[in-house]
């Protein structure tokens, strides 16, 4: 497909036409010819859930950080009671423990 010519690939503002007509006869035209749609991981659920005990060892290690402790309790706390959804933050902080973790070996 990379070889391919945008001119075959696209057509007018419409992408994955080529895709398009391959599909034409096999999936009904309202999944062809809808809108885009996007997806998203039930991350708030995970974090309430099957995520719950290994993210808040990762979110707060026994040892020392540079992160604001009281806070992240208190994020923690709101998103675990469903107050507000924190997801996104506890999300970037336990990607950054992951993180610290490959770089400290």
């Amino acid at each position: 497909m990379a070889r391919m010519p945008s001119s075959m690939k696209l057509h007018g503002r419409s992408g994955k036409d080529i895709f398009k007509k391959a599909m034409t006869g096999i999936l009904p035209d309202e999944i062809l010819r809808r809108n885009k749609q996007g997806f998203t991981i039930p991350v708030a659920q995970w974090f309430r859930g099957e995520l719950k005990d290994v993210a808040h060892s990762l979110i707060f290690p026994s040892n020392t950080s540079i992160l604001d402790r009281s806070y992240l309790e208190r994020i923690w706390d709101q998103h675990q009671k469903v107050l507000y959804d924190h997801s996104a933050q506890l999300w970037t902080v336990l990607m950054f423990r992951k993180w610290q973790d490959v770089i400290s070996g």
